[in-house]
């Protein structure tokens, strides 16, 4: 399924990654478990998300954020907070990934 820049979506059940084409090559970009929330960013790439289980996925559309937001401010505001949260956690786990392969040997027989 292909996922649409500003769309939110949240997983209630199953396991599913995230993965974009780059000239042929499948590039893996993350995997999303039960009950993990996930962005798509408005700059993203047009990536794809791929069932590894049977799931069940909701999706907020970007346009039924808006119109929800507009009638329902208090919402828009706690949706804000969360996405907020989910990108400085996001921002953390790139950290980390960063560090881990600062760390890492560069071969199997080194150290």
């Amino acid at each position: 399924m292909r996922n649409r820049p500003g769309d939110f979506y949240f997983v209630c059940k199953g396991l599913l990654k995230e993965a974009y084409d780059q000239h042929g090559k499948i590039i893996i970009t993350r995997f999303i478990k039960e009950d993990d929330p996930l962005f798509i960013t408005l700059n993203g790439y047009q990536g794809f998300l791929i069932a590894l289980e049977n799931c069940i996925l909701l999706r907020l559309s970007r346009e039924n954020y808006l119109a929800l937001r507009t009638h329902f401010p208090i919402i828009g505001m706690r949706f804000d907070e969360l996405m907020e949260e989910w990108y400085e956690m996001l921002l953390i786990h790139y950290k980390l990934m960063i560090i881990d392969i600062k760390q890492a040997p560069l071969s199997p027989l080194s150290g």
